[in-house]
């Protein structure tokens, strides 16, 4: 997979409502985040033996979820992942947690 590219709230690759599930969240809540950079989105084009098919990423605080799905967006195989979060990442969630008061 090359050719990534970020992933914008206004340019829907998959049903926000898929990942927002993924994530224990509304489709509202996942929409906001993706907004403010809470969610951060990566799509990558499949090339040679992946032609066809592309690998998308959704990053939130210390999740990953990733899939690869076809070109009329059917997913092929998913993944959520834990990963250690960046200090940016922790500081965001913190101001996050102090906006729900």
């Amino acid at each position: 997979m090359v050719e990534g590219k970020y992933h914008k709230a206004d340019d829907p690759i998959i049903d926000g409502n898929v990942v927002s599930d993924r994530f224990g969240i509304s489709e509202g809540e996942f929409r906001r985040y993706m907004r403010e950079g809470f969610i951060v989105g990566r799509v990558e084009n499949g090339v040679g033996d992946d032609e066809g098919t592309r690998r998308i990423s959704f990053v939130f605080g210390n999740r990953q979820w990733q899939a690869v799905i076809t070109n009329e967006n059917a997913i092929l195989h998913e993944i959520m992942t834990f990963r250690r979060p960046s200090p940016i990442a922790l500081h965001r969630m913190q101001n996050l947690r102090s906006d729900k008061g």
